[in-house]
């Protein structure tokens, strides 16, 4: 998939990896609010010029919260059992 076809969480999450390891040309440590208000402080500009070409799997993303859920359900279901 292509940055357009992400959705929103996993928008959030290339942001975020763009504030800690990109945008200072190596690792930077952002501070929470940084990374809270990654959204807000990363354009889909910056995002574009680094990862127009890129091709993305889901893998490539953490959990967003309805799937972190929802396997969160099905592991107390399954111990439950």
């Amino acid at each position: 998939m292509t940055l357009y076809q992400l959705n929103p969480y996993q928008l959030t999450d290339l942001k975020q990896h763009y504030l800690c390891c990109v945008k200072e040309d190596g690792y930077y440590r952002p501070s929470w609010s940084e990374l809270a208000n990654a959204d807000a402080l990363v354009s889909l500009e910056e995002l574009e010029s680094i990862y127009s070409d890129t091709d993305f799997s889901p893998e490539d993303f953490g959990l967003d919260c309805t799937q972190l859920i929802s396997l969160l359900a099905e592991t107390e279901e399954s111990t439950n059992k």
